[in-house]
C-alpha cells in the first residue's frame, strides 16, 4: 500500500499537468476600438419645471442618438439629437395640448476604466432646444431655447466593438410656452446600446 502512494501523487500530477488553465479575461485592446461610438437611448422623462409637470403631469419617454468621438483618452467630443413627445391638459379649462421637444446637445465627456469590460463616463455641455406645443382649439407655437445638460453612467463591452449604456441624465432650458418661460428640461434614466466603428 506504501508503494502505491508515489506512484498516485505522480499520476495526479501528470494528470494536473494536462489540465490547461482557465482562459485569461478578454481585454479590450484600446487600438482595436474604433475612436467613434454611436449609440441609440431609451430612457423615461420627467419634467423638472414643476408647471410643465402640472399639464404634463406624467413621465414620457425619452429618444436620443449619440456620436461620441474620441479625441484622446480620456476625452471625447459628445453629439446628441433626441426627442421628448408628450400629451397633456391644462387645469384651468381643461383644453387638451400636445408638446414635442427636441434637444441638440454637444459637450465633453470624460471616460474612466473600473474592470476591462467596463467604464465610468460623465458628460457635461450646452444644449438646444427647438419646441412644438399645440393646444386644442388654440394656437400653436415653435419656441427654442437654450441651456445645459449633465449626465453619467457605465458602459458594459458585450465584445471589442459593442456596449451597453446605463444612464441618468439632468439637462435645464428655457422656452417661452403658452403665456410664461418654462424649464423644457428634466431628468432622464435608461439605457442603449452602442457600436465602435
Amino acid at each position: 500500500m506504501k508503494k502505491l502512494i508515489p506512484f498516485a501523487l505522480i499520476s495526479i500530477a501528470l494528470l494536473a499537468d494536462e489540465i490547461p488553465p482557465p482562459p485569461p479575461p478578454v481585454v479590450i485592446p484600446e487600438e482595436k476600438i474604433g475612436p467613434l461610438l454611436t449609440e441609440l437611448k431609451f430612457g423615461y422623462f420627467r419634467f423638472g419645471d414643476r408647471t410643465m409637470r402640472h399639464i404634463y403631469d406624467r413621465e414620457t419617454f425619452d429618444v436620443e442618438l449619440v456620436a461620441t468621438f474620441r479625441l484622446y483618452d480620456p476625452l471625447f467630443l459628445y453629439t446628441a439629437a433626441g426627442c421628448v413627445p408628450k400629451h397633456g391638459r391644462f387645469h384651468h379649462n381643461r383644453k387638451k395640448t400636445f408638446v414635442i421637444i427636441v434637444p441638440v446637445s454637444v459637450g465633453a465627456q470624460f471616460d474612466w476604466k473600473i474592470v476591462y469590460d467596463l467604464n465610468y463616463y460623465i458628460t457635461l455641455g450646452p444644449r438646444y432646444f427647438f419646441v412644438h406645443q399645440s393646444i386644442d382649439r388654440g394656437p400653436t407655437a415653435n419656441r427654442s431655447g437654450y441651456g445645459g445638460f449633465v449626465n453619467t453612467g457605465f458602459q458594459y463591452y458585450l465584445d471589442e466593438r459593442v456596449i451597453f449604456d446605463f444612464f441618468g441624465e439632468y439637462s435645464y432650458g428655457r422656452a417661452h410656452l403658452y403665456k410664461h418661460h418654462s424649464d423644457v428640461g428634466g431628468l432622464t434614466i435608461g439605457g442603449g446600446i452602442g457600436y465602435y466603428w
